[in-house]
């Protein structure tokens, strides 16, 4: 009687350790988590860019408010804005996507706004009204094209890549008119094929900014669980990755799709400071 008593406590810690696991878990990974991640391309640079990278919100299942995403953005006062994907699901309605007009006007009027295609755009049967959205509040939808721009006086190239595509002159035209020696952002959804992008004989992308690995949905020790086309314990999942001079961004996203859980695994938004 007394080793099935023992037994019966001992299995009750096991399920109610559990059963805390898994709430408290859940309890933190409901919350955002702003990260500022600072980079110098070189010492005693002096101009700084500040982007705010916003990925994987998959609305209508976003996990974060619009309005907090909103409130965010405008406290940080970002130079520039990328959205690198899966911003709406693969079966969001066109109603639904008309309900983010406000969202992305506000966006479109607190910095210049970048856009690219993830997985789940790619495949929506409403796309060409979710590119008509972007377009009417001053979104540039970038895939598989680049820009020239001015930022603080500091000329930069922001190049994007459709969902999967290869960072390539073929891909994108007049890729290779670009000077080896240019400051480079790429908004390309898919981390996993970050070496690739850096492989390319010409031009470099300085920094990357991707999404698509939710954290690795559940996190350990820091580490993510699972994510899609990385498998178990993904290389890349959540934050700041170097290689040499090159460095790449990882939205844990502001939302979820067909997994609608996560474990110690905070929604995350980006705010990368660089000198260059």
């Amino acid at each position: 009687m007394a080793m099935q008593k023992y037994i019966i406590i001992i299995i009750l810690f096991i399920i109610f350790f559990l059963l805390g696991f898994f709430i408290i878990g859940g309890l933190i990974s409901s919350a955002l988590e702003i990260e500022k991640i600072k980079f110098y391309k070189k010492e005693n640079q002096n101009v700084l860019i500040r982007i705010l990278h916003i990925s994987d919100m998959h609305y209508p299942k976003n996990g974060v408010p619009l309005n907090e995403i909103i409130h965010q953005a405008k406290a940080l006062r970002p130079d520039l804005i990328f959205l690198t994907g899966d911003i709406i699901d693969s079966l969001t309605t066109h109603d639904e996507i008309q309900e983010l007009d406000t969202f992305f006007n506000e966006l479109g009027n607190t910095a210049r706004c970048y856009a690219v295609y993830g997985n789940h755009e790619s495949i929506n049967s409403n796309l060409l009204y979710y590119n008509t959205l972007l377009s009417s509040n001053n979104i540039i939808l970038i895939n598989d094209c680049f820009e020239q721009v001015t930022i603080n006086e500091k000329n930069i190239v922001i190049a994007g890549l459709g969902d999967s595509r290869e960072f390539s002159h073929e891909n994108i035209k007049d890729l290779n008119t670009i000077s080896p020696d240019a400051v480079l952002f790429l908004l390309a959804h898919r981390p996993e094929y970050w070496q690739d992008y850096l492989s390319y004989s010409g031009v470099k992308p300085l920094m990357t900014f991707s999404g698509h690995a939710h954290g690795g949905q559940f996190r350990f020790f820091g580490k993510g669980l699972y994510s899609p086309n990385q498998g178990f314990f993904p290389k890349y999942d959540s934050g700041l990755y170097k290689d040499d001079e090159n460095s790449m961004i990882v939205s844990r996203g502001l939302g979820n799709s067909m997994m609608n859980l996560r474990l110690y695994n905070r929604f995350h938004m980006p705010f990368v400071e660089i000198k260059i």
